[in-house]
């Protein structure tokens, strides 16, 4: 995996604008992801016997993830609000079995990599901005920001 012009593993773009960017340089690092599925795709209940089964719809098997991170310039927010899709290219790693195994999303371009039996890769989501929030240190000169989102 190599970094790209952000500085950063992750990739932020906006769906609607030509994947026009929203990680100027020196606004990602000390960046964190976190990825878990939506509230709704995991639904188990235990029958009358007491076993234990899943409900769950395989169309609710969508992500939604918290980015955030601390570096001396913000991400962009001129006209991003909640409810913009946006393409992102995770920094969280997902892995499949290199043998009979493939990619339960589209993998970013370069990121697969190998090692031992399993495949690892940055996927690559489409993905609508919920709450954002962002604030400055003056005297650390520092943003500190967070962005929710969820898969489409």
């Amino acid at each position: 995996m190599s970094l790209n012009t952000t500085g950063t593993i992750l990739t932020l773009a906006n769906a609607s604008t030509d994947a026009t960017t929203l990680l100027p340089f020196y606004s990602a690092r000390g960046l964190t992801q976190t990825l878990a599925p939506i509230d709704g795709a995991m639904f188990q209940m235990r029958t009358v016997n007491g076993e234990l089964v899943d409900l769950s719809v395989s169309r609710f098997r969508k992500f939604r993830s918290l980015i955030s991170a601390k570096d001396v310039r913000p991400p962009s927010r001129d006209d991003v609000w909640s409810g913009l899709t946006v393409i992102v290219g995770c920094a969280y790693l997902l892995s499949y079995p290199t043998t009979g195994g493939s990619p339960s999303r589209t993998p970013v371009t370069g990121s697969q990599l190998i090692e031992g039996s399993f495949t690892f890769y940055q996927p690559e989501l489409t993905m609508m901005v919920g709450k954002i929030s962002g604030s400055f240190e003056e005297w650390e000169a520092g943003y500190d920001w967070s962005i929710e989102l969820n898969e489409v």
